[in-house]
């Protein structure tokens, strides 16, 4: 078996050299084709398109090239790209995964494999009974059955898997592959320590060998399970046996460990709840208090080897972090490995946090790779997954295909030792070139010495024949991590010092280049890189000039672009001595010291964000009077990457940076100057000598006007004592207007995108103290019912308000510690106005229990001390296609404002999906509460949401012109989906051509996309729904217009010709999706049960019930009287007992033969529909089966042939049924089928199935969704519509006019905008120009959108003088802010109806209308919930609700949560700017909104914000109150100031007198920062005065919160009722106590000993 690798640098190279290999091959056929392999992989470059075929023939090579040729994927033939070598993690398997004969064919066959055994072997031949290598080889065929039984003790087992393990170690880094990463699972943790360097192969087996005798010398008894639910649940089972402890915790399962007796009680127990248990095949309880009496033994032994520290990252499977030099690992440590729980869901975050992209499984079968995947964080790209050895796979086959995998990932093996001969090289095909000119023309002569690489940022050189010479490099962030470092307007741009350094670079100190003048700059999108060639040209003077040219790498017919030129000489002019400047202590003197954070966050606030390689090498900065002083110390970021040249671009550039403090930036904001300068030009730098790693730059300006167009600096570099090092003279620069900057870097404006996600997070650890306090839980029955010693309160409508209830229980003395208040759930009317009366209820309570909290009404506050929980049911979606209740969605945001605007009330946000599980945990989380102030609970998982940077690969782009088809670029990955422009042909005879509207998504479809469907599998899609557009000649029963459903490859397509007979009407009032889920399953169901002729009260089985085949063929048997018996997963089984199945078994288990002969009193089932083909399941399938069964098989993959029935129950009639070749053969048939199930759908003898709905611009996500069997049913992909007529609501505000501008460029014909008023003066003005510049109608209607019928005249309008109707723009909206002390009710009325209900309004009056998009503008405070508008993020919450509510019913809909705009925007005026910029939010330019917003609605996301901030500002301004949501946006926690600060301990140091003056001056400084202000307030200044408004306050007492780690009680009116500096000050040092004495300080902590 060989791997034939063949790599290409463009797809199109690739499939051509795939060609020619395969004619090569057609004229050598005596070719060796080890010879081959071994030629392609040595003698061949590695680009980065790559194949790998695993081929054992010349015929069977020519079969691949061929299939690889035309993309036919499938095992064996594998494709790929990569841009960087991966990040690869190594999963050590544990016991239970050995079994006899393992790795025989490797042992024979692969010398390293056997060498590295055989040591093994050798170093525990004195310590087994039986010869290690005998144990291991011994099949039980030989030993009657014996083998596997000895291998099952863990005496052997466990060095057999070490021996084993490390064979494949060793081998796989004889092959030059090696980890980046390693994790053991269980005992598999001992070999990857060994790979980490921690202990020799001797000493690991031997350990092994012994730990295996101690434990197996235990008495048995004990046993160990996998459990498949909630980890809390197993723990509270294991809680009820004090002998049996959590093994492992695996994500999707959960170990437990003991006595056998108390195990079988246990899983008894779960099993009657439906709950799939395993037993794993150990000899011993491991990990368990049955291990005790050997540990003691077992750490003594382990005290006498020696261990190092990890030679690469090990990851400690017990607790999930990195072991480290500073982590011991003795046999302490490995005692503790033996006795506590495997955290491997943990360990795998860990892994993925790593940045691994590649997971190599060491062992002798698949264990860990699938788990990892199933734990791996969503947010995360999926691993690929990279399996050594695999059970029922010859050796050398799975493990060619395991390096193939490998290969295509972007490792570089070594093939010749993969093929480990001396082989002979043949002259296979050359690379198929483009034949493209390459620039300059010229041989290149090699300078001297060979022509080597030079600088690292000058690449090679070339001496040509005119006397030039040439530098090529490629830049790119991979080559030169710096360069990430450098970003404007979310761009890496190459910084302009970079040429001048590399001019310096080529003729060495001293030096100096002059008149350096910078063109076009270099820009590195994502993942690009280019080529640049730094020309000399000398002059007769003496000296060269230089160019710097640039373009794409690899693409050789585009044009150079000139970055920058200029002249460079060596040595330095005569009027330069070494001159000795001022001192730089004596320069100092007379400036002031600047924070050097703040110079870069005056730069983020510009869009120029400077990462920590140059943020770090600034020491220190001082600001003088036009002159500033860096200090400049080499950071350790950068230290990483100097290279030989003079003087690093960082450094040079950093230094320009300096320069900007010395210009009077405020002077000239006061003129209106904001813009970013630029470099124009150099007009020298000079260079003494190598840069040392610390000296000093001074910068002058020179003074000029302060608006000008231009401005120059001089820079010197000194050491301490002013010797001048270099410097730069006239570094000129130009200012940048943002537009033309945008325009300029390409306008990319994903950076101000950003997606909320939910990831899964641990539950909190089990707390020792039991919770006091007694808890009012209000409409959720099933929770008070598992919370002991609670209150339930039936929240009916005549139920006093919440607050009442408190503060009459605290009147009692019988106060509440904590209060749970469930929404109502929605009732089957959804019109606005009953959504409306639901919301005021519920805020109406709500605001009640605030307002008692806050001591509202001059009573006494009421105290809460476990806080008020908020509970609802699916009020947000944590994955695309999950129903939401949008008035419950409104509760999100007044319960995130809540948050921020009253942390003492401790609010919390729970969303339940209404299982029992989410009950039991929810009573878990109150008495054991985690960090997260908001989780969604689902399927008994913890999710908690967080901020993410938008990814534009998650969803498709659909072109803009013509048709177009769904299909992956190369099987094998489901992100290869690509929307590729197709041309459509006009039917051919006997065809109809069909316009898709909706394609049902199979499991098929997955299989082929993963290139894991046997044979060629065609095109991907099957299920479709649509109207015809044409039909071709002999047709008849078919007309254009119709709508017809069918079955038919290709259908994920816009449109497609379709053969008559596939095709069938769909019934009047069934809507395109319902029609989409039924024809696959439908037809999968009548061709095996027409087959099988069920009868009446016959008994059927049907696995994985709950899919679209499963659900139809439950309706079909229930139809003709047959007995179900069903399969499904946990989760899905209540949606299968609601169907009327009283029979649900377990899918994940092979247990449901023995529980299905049970229940049929050993009869078995009739008739058997099976798609499980897992190890062990067709064969308890067959025992579940009666005598004479009939078993309808329709799965595809590992499939019992008609012969092994037939050998293993020959009394069974047995029929593969495949729908993919039925239609080839009898389409006819089909045709019948599918009109009687047409019939039976109009008549309802068919029921549509349950969907689960996606854009197609969605498609990968739908088949993850399908690939990971969560949904119930089927899952539907719809596809967009032509454009019409647009409306845009709000439509006479700045924002409705910038939006109509831009629909109006996109060539919008009619645009209606709407308001409550005619338009002004100003209004029309902008309609006018919008109207001349574009040539379209712009329609201005009055209306009032909260008013129904107001919206159905709008409506109906449109409909009748205008195109039909094709999108919708809600932007109306209406603010009434104030504290929720001063919240109402009838404030929420007046911020609900134009937003929220106006929106509901729409979304009910429109759903007639074909339209092409929704879209509503929401606001980032439904996210964050922003202090003092509880109401707006109400509203605004509600939209996002609405949005995920419409796309679940597979109906447009796009939610985009804005930040502050600029210009016109509802916090466009000056106070609010202030407020916002001073929480690190920047307003948005509407051009950059605008843009944003139609990169979310081309790609067909659901939901986005867009928003522009300066993160560093917000973590500062955060600091311990930072919220969770924003942990992945926000820079690092690190360093930021906690609860007992260095600010409080001098506090508190202070005698009592002088305290408020210090805290005096503290807020001084503070306000100061805060409201950006010159200089420091007076302290008898008033907080109005200053222009704090309410909503700056509450920043503000959040900042002194975070800053004092609440040690003070601050009120959110407190800048209020104390109104000055010195008042605040006062009344923070009254809450101190009078105590002069510090605070003892902290005792140190015990070593950490893990």
């Amino acid at each position: 078996m060989h791997v034939l690798p063949l790599s290409a640098r463009s797809p199109e190279a690739l499939v051509t050299l795939a060609q020619r290999y395969d004619g090569w091959l057609s004229t050598h056929p005596d070719a060796d084709l080890g010879d081959v392999c071994l030629t392609a992989g040595t003698g061949r470059s590695h680009f980065e398109h790559r194949a790998a075929l695993v081929v054992d023939s010349i015929d069977g090579a020519r079969a691949a090239l061929t299939d690889l040729a035309e993309n036919r994927l499938r095992p064996g033939v594998l494709r790929g790209e990569h841009t960087h070598r991966p990040t690869t993690a190594w999963l050590f398997t544990g016991q239970g995964s050995q079994y006899p004969g393992m790795a025989r064919e490797l042992f024979d066959t692969e010398p390293v494999f056997a060498d590295t055994v055989t040591r093994c072997a050798e170093a525990v031949a004195d310590l087994l009974p039986d010869p290690l290598l005998e144990v291991l080889f011994a099949t039980d065929r030989e030993t009657g059955g014996k083998a596997g039984e000895r291998l099952r003790h863990t005496s052997f087992a466990q060095p057999a898997l070490f021996a084993v393990e490390m064979g494949l170690a060793r081998l796989w880094q004889s092959w030059g592959i090696e980890p980046d990463v390693v994790l053991g699972h269980s005992v598999g943790q001992y070999a990857a320590a060994c790979v980490a360097g921690v202990f020799s192969l001797e000493d690991g087996v031997r350990l092994m060998a012994e730990r295996g005798r101690m434990f197996g010398s235990l008495p048995p008894g004990g046993r160990m399970v996998a459990v498949f639910t909630d980890a809390n649940r197993v723990e509270a089972a294991a809680a009820q046996f004090p002998r049996v402890s959590i093994g492992a915790y695996n994500g999707p399962n959960t170990v437990l460990s003991g006595p056998g007796e108390d195990l079988e009680q246990i899983v008894a127990g779960f099993s009657a709840d439906g709950i799939r248990c395993t037993w794993l095949e150990t000899s011993h309880a491991f990990h368990s208090e049955l291990l005790d009496p050997v540990l003691d033994e077992f750490e003594s032994y382990a005290a006498t080897m020696s261990f190092a520290a990890p030679t690469l990252p090990l990851v400690c499977n017990r607790t999930g972090t990195v072991l480290t030099a500073q982590t011991p690992i003795d046999a302490g440590y490995w005692r503790r490995h033996s006795r506590q729980p495997v955290q491997f869901a943990e360990s795998v975050r860990t892994v993925a946090a790593l940045g691994c992209s590649i997971l190599m499984e060491i062992g002798p079968q698949p264990v860990l790779t699938g788990a990892a995947v199933q734990v791996w964080p969503e947010h995360v790209a999926a691993p690929r997954a990279v399996v050594s050895l695999r059970k029922g796979v010859a050796d050398r086959r799975q493990i060619a295909d395991a390096l193939a995998a490998a290969y295509i990932g972007g490792h570089r093996p070594d093939f010749s030792a993969v093929h480990g001969r001396a082989g002979r090289r043949v002259e296979l095909p050359t690379y198929p070139f483009q034949r493209r000119r390459f620039w300059p023309r010229s041989a290149g002569v090699a300078m001297e010495g060979g022509g080597a690489t030079t600088s690292g940022i000058l690449g090679s050189a070339k001496d040509l024949a005119s006397g030039d010479t040439v530098y090529t490099s490629r830049l790119s962030v991979r080559s030169q991590p710096w360069l990430s470092d450098h970003v404007i307007y979310g761009t890496v741009v190459v910084p302009g010092a970079t040429y001048a350094a590399m001019a310096l670079a080529a003729v060495g100190t001293p030096a100096r280049v002059q008149d350096v003048f910078f063109y076009e700059p270099i820009i590195l999108p994502e993942k690009s890189s280019r080529e640049v060639q730094l020309t000399l040209h000398p002059q007769e003077t003496g000296g060269w000039t230089f160019q710097v040219h640039s373009r794409p790498y690899g693409q050789r017919d585009t044009d150079w672009s000139l970055n920058a030129e200029g002249t460079v000489a060596a040595g330095l002019d005569d009027e330069q001595p070494a001159e000795q400047a001022e001192a730089v202590d004596d320069a100092i003197e007379r400036c002031t010291r600047m924070r050097p954070q703040e110079l870069f966050e005056t730069f983020a606030d510009l869009e120029l964000a400077w990462g920590p390689t140059w943020s770090g090498s600034l020491k220190s900065l001082w600001l003088g009077d036009g002159e500033a002083i860096g200090d400049i110390l080499v950071g350790a970021e950068l230290a990483e990457q100097l290279g030989s040249e003079p003087m690093h671009p960082v450094l040079m550039d950093l230094c320009t940076g300096v320069a900007f403090p010395a210009f009077p930036a405020l002077l000239a904001a006061e003129q209106g100057v904001n813009d970013l300068f630029l470099p124009l030009r150099y007009g020298q730098v000079m260079l003494r000598e190598k840069m040392p790693r610390r000296f000093y730059c001074r910068a002058r300006w020179r003074a000029a006007e302060v608006n000008s167009e231009t401005q120059i600096f001089d820079l010197d570099f000194v050491d301490r004592d002013g010797r001048l090092l270099g410097g730069i003279r006239e570094f000129t620069v130009k200012r940048a207007p943002r537009e033309a900057l945008l325009r300029g870097l390409g306008g990319d404006t994903t950076r101000l995108l950003y997606t909320l996600g939910w990831h899964e997070v641990a539950p909190p650890e089990p707390r020792e103290d039991e919770a006091a306090g007694t808890w009012l839980i209000a409409g959720f029955d099933e929770l008070a019912a598992a919370v002991p010693g609670c209150v339930p309160l039936d929240r009916g409508p005549d139920a006093a308000p919440l607050g009442q209830v408190l503060t009459e229980a605290r009147d009692r003395g019988l106060p509440f510690s904590g209060v749970v208040w469930r929404a109502a759930a929605p009732t089957e009317s959804a019109d606005a106005d009953h959504v409306a009366a639901r919301l005021e209820a519920e805020i109406d309570h709500l605001l009640s229990a605030v307002h008692a909290v806050q001591g509202g009404s001059g009573s006494a506050p009421v105290t809460l001390p476990d806080g008020l929980w908020i509970v609802t049911e699916r009020a947000v979606a944590c994955e695309s296609g999950e129903p939401v209740d949008p008035a419950q969605a409104a509760l999100w945001g007044l319960g995130r404002t809540t948050i921020n605007e009253e942390p003492a009330l401790r609010c919390r946000l729970i969303d339940v999906d209404g299982s029992a599980e989410a009950v039991s945990a929810l009573a878990g989380l109150l008495s054991n509460p985690v960090a997260e102030p908001e989780c969604a609970l689902r399927q008994g998982k913890l999710l908690a949401s967080r901020l993410l940077p938008w990814a534009r690969s998650g969803h498709l782009a659909v072109p803009r012109a013509g048709d177009y088809v769904l299909a992956p670029t190369e099987r094998g990955a489901i992100d290869n989906l690509r929307l590729s422009e197709v041309e459509v042909a006009p039917p051919a005879d006997g065809y109809v051509q069909v316009r898709v509207e909706a394609a049902g998504l199979n499991f098929r479809d997955v299989l082929n996309v993963l290139g894991l469907y046997p044979g060629d599998p065609g095109p991907i899609g099957g299920d479709f729904a649509g109207i015809v557009t044409q039909v071709g000649a002999g047709v008849s029963g078919l007309e254009v217009d119709q709508r017809v459903y069918g079955f038919m490859q290709g259908a994920f397509s816009s449109r497609f010709n379709v053969p008559a007979q596939l095709l069938a009407p769909v019934p009047d009032g069934l809507s395109s999706v319902a029609a989409a889920t039924i024809p696959a399953a439908a037809l999968t169901v009548r061709l095996a049960f027409d087959w099988a002729q069920i009868q009446p009260g016959e008994r059927v089985l049907v696995h994985a019930a709950s899919g679209g085949v499963g659900l139809a063929a439950i309706q079909m048997a229930q139809q003709r009287g047959a007995t179900v018996f069903a399969t499904a997963s946990t989760f899905k089984r209540a949606t299968l007992r609601k169907m009327g199945v009283k029979y649900v078994y377990d899918s994940r288990s092979t247990d449901f033969a023995d529980q299905i002969l049970a229940d049929t009193n050993g009869a078995g089932v009739d008739v058997v529909l099976n798609s499980l083909t897992n190890d062990g399941f067709v064969e308890a399938t067959v025992r579940a089966t009666a005598p004479n069964g009939r078993f309808a098989e329709i799965a595809k993959r590992d499939i019992w042939t008609p012969e092994q029935m037939a050998a293993a129950r020959p009394d069974i009639a047995y029929e593969i049924v495949a729908l993919d070749v039925t239609p080839l053969q009898d389409p006819g048939h089909i045709h019948r089928l599918l009109t009687e199930v047409s019939q039976g759908l109009g008549t309802g003898e068919w029921a549509p199935l349950p969907a689960e709905i996606y854009p197609i611009t969605e498609s990968r996500a739908a088949f993850r969704r399908m690939q990971q069997a969560r949904h119930i049913g089927k899952i539907v992909v719809l596809q967009p519509r032509p454009d019409r007529s647009y409306l845009v609501t709000g439509g006479l505000g700045a924002i409705g006019l910038h939006t109509a501008a831009y629909l109006a460029q996109l060539g919008a014909g009619d645009i209606v905008l709407t308001s409550r008023r005619a338009p002004d003066a100003d209004a029309q003005r902008v309609i006018d120009e919008i109207t001349e510049r574009y040539r379209c109608r712009v329609h201005t209607f009055t209306a009032d959108v909260g008013d129904d019928a107001e919206v159905a005249a709008l409506l109906q309008r449109i409909r009748t003088e205008l195109p039909p109707l094709a999108g919708v723009a809600h932007l109306a909206g209406v603010l009434d802010d104030a504290l929720l002390s001063q919240q109402s009710l009838e404030r929420f009325r007046t911020t609900l109806a134009p937003k929220a209900f106006g929106a509901c309004h729409l979304d009910h009056l429109t759903r007639d209308d074909d339209l092409d998009f929704f879209l509503v503008s929401s606001s980032v405070s439904s996210l964050f919930g922003s202090p003092g508008q509880a109401n707006y993020a109400a509203a605004n919450a509600l939209l996002d609700g609405l949005v995920a509510q419409r796309r679940a019913q597979g109906l447009p809909a796009t939610g985009i949560n804005f930040g502050p705009w600029a210009q016109g925007g509802m916090a466009s005026s000056e106070a609010a700017v202030a407020n916002i910029s001073a929480q690190g939010l920047i307003p948005l330019e509407p051009s950059a909104a605008l843009s944003a917003m139609a990169e979310v609605v081309a790609n067909g996301t659901g939901q986005a914000t867009v928003l522009k901030a300066n993160w560093q500002r917000a973590a500062k301004v955060l600091g311990s109150a930072r919220p969770p949501i924003l942990d992945l946006v926000l820079p690092s926690a690190a360093g930021e100031t906690t609860g007992d600060s260095e600010l409080l301990r001098q506090l508190q140091e202070i005698p009592v007198p002088q305290r408020a003056g210090f805290v005096t001056e503290f807020l001084q400084r503070e306000v100061q920062n805060f409201l950006r202000l010159a200089q420091p307030p007076a302290a008898t200044s008033r907080f109005l005065d200053l222009g704090t408004d309410s909503l700056m306050a509450i920043e503000l007492r959040n900042r002194l919160h975070s800053q004092f780690g609440g040690a003070f009680t601050i009120n959110a009116t407190a800048v209020f009722d104390y109104p000055t500096i010195g008042g605040l000050a006062e009344y923070l040092v009254g809450q101190l106590p009078d105590a002069e004495t510090p605070e003892p300080a902290p005792q140190e902590e015990p070593p950490v000993t893990e």
